[in-house]
């Protein structure tokens, strides 16, 4: 019977692997620069990318200032996001609880503002006695046009620099989530090699690089303090199908070949022939980051009119209709497409469903009458982006359970509510 195992962003965030998922990668980068082996990263490439602007420092900072003049965006998410986390997390300490009392006490008061600066609807009906039309604009106050005193914005500074340098905490988290996304500023400047231009081609190459860098470090970490027992990837069987859409080497160490369907730290590719090129397996574990990074680097970025190279990690960026980086990728997405579609049981874990993903849902979307296994703790929030998948209404599931844990099931579709790590796939 075959087997396919998908593995998400969720998975190399469990516990005793750590690794940041998307939205916290910013900040860490950032402090990653402030490191030795990050400046003297940094301190190569901009020798290599002569009149580099972008600074992640810089980019923090911008950020933050521009957030905290239009916070109003987010109040809503924000607050319920955090009202829900003081409601049902009973292990917040005493200073987290009152962080969040705090913020959302702020975001009522501008909540308080917008509202009042509309007509309700009782004032709207006298104004069509009177006036004998009904008005086209409901505000009094044009809330956009209005600047928060220096005092107020001080203090949103305050609660933005504390959540981006705590992206961890279980409060903050709420506050800047999806606003310093390390995604969408490499979509930006990935651009640059379809518009030839060169400030934001050296901007993607610089970015893509310090994230390889700050990975390839994190992940040694974890080497270094996992040798024996990886959470989740030491069940893995070789008998497996491995697809991931996560860039550490963890599922090959485990399962040789493994399908990365969106790159990995383990390659890198020349953006004017399209090769891509793996490190040799001794020199990707054994050697220093900064010399791995400096060994393929320096003769291979230049430039110079006359003689343009460009290498960058083979990591894929997130847009909707994806590039294709290489051949290989082609041949990967069309292995793991057999692998899926030849399986007995798909499971899935750590996995968004997202839709700049569809080109893989896609794949899925044919396997509605599989035995299909999605472990995720957030089910009740992961069901939403299903509909489009398999068309399972959230009245179709029926309530049961799967190695002791919550299960909804609807015909051979099963979401799991379970960390990765605390369920055991052989038994599935």
């Amino acid at each position: 019977m075959s087997k396919t195992v998908i593995l998400g962003a969720g998975v190399d965030s469990l516990s005793g692997i750590a690794m940041p998922l998307t939205s916290e990668l910013i900040p860490q980068i950032s402090d990653f620069v402030q490191t030795e082996i990050g400046k003297r990263i940094d301190e190569k490439l901009r020798l290599l990318l002569p009149r580099l602007r972008f600074s992640f420092e810089s980019f923090v900072k911008r950020s933050i200032d521009k957030l905290a003049d239009e916070f109003r965006r987010e109040i809503d998410t924000i607050t319920t996001n955090i009202e829900h986390e003081l409601e049902t997390n009973h292990s917040l300490s005493n200073p987290d609880r009152k962080m969040g009392e705090l913020v959302n006490r702020l975001l009522r008061k501008i909540k308080y503002i917008q509202e009042g600066a509309e007509f309700d609807e009782e004032t709207e009906d006298l104004i069509q006695e009177v006036l004998g039309r009904r008005i086209e604009d409901e505000a009094i106050i044009d809330i956009k046009k209005l600047s928060f005193t220096d005092t107020f914005k001080s203090i949103l500074q305050y609660v933005l620099e504390q959540s981006v340098r705590n992206s961890t905490n279980p409060i903050l988290r709420h506050v800047y989530k999806n606003l310093l996304d390390i995604e969408d500023l490499m979509v930006k400047y990935f651009i640059g090699f379809y518009t030839r231009k060169d400030s934001d081609i050296k901007t993607y190459v610089y970015i893509s690089w310090m994230l390889w860098a700050f990975l390839k470090e994190k992940e040694k970490q974890v080497f270094n303090d996992e040798t024996n027992h990886l959470p989740f990837y030491s069940q893995l069987q070789d008998d497996w199908n491995i697809i991931t859409f996560n860039y550490t080497s963890f599922a090959r160490q485990k399962v040789a070949n493994s399908k990365y369907f969106h790159g990995s730290l383990f390659d890198y590719i020349n953006m004017y022939n399209r090769t891509m090129m793996s490190f040799e397996e001794n020199d990707y574990y054994n050697t220093d980051t900064f010399e791995l990074f400096e060994r393929i680097a320096t003769p291979n970025i230049d430039f110079t009119e006359s003689s343009k190279k460009i290498v960058v990690p083979a990591i894929l960026p997130p847009l909707r209709i994806k590039p294709v980086l290489s051949s290989r990728f082609i041949s990967t997405w069309y292995e793991s497409a057999q692998q899926i579609i030849h399986s007995d049981k798909i499971i899935i874990a750590g996995y968004s469903f997202s839709n700049t993903d569809e080109h893989f849902n896609d794949i899925l979307r044919g396997c509605r009458d599989k035995n299909i296994y999605i472990i995720d703790p957030n089910i009740d929030l992961l069901i939403n982006n299903l509909h489009s998948i398999w068309s399972y209404r959230r009245d179709d599931f029926s309530l049961t359970s799967i190695q002791n844990k919550e299960t909804l099931k609807a015909g051979s579709l099963s979401l799991i509510k379970a960390s990765a790590d605390e369920i055991i796939l052989g038994n599935l």
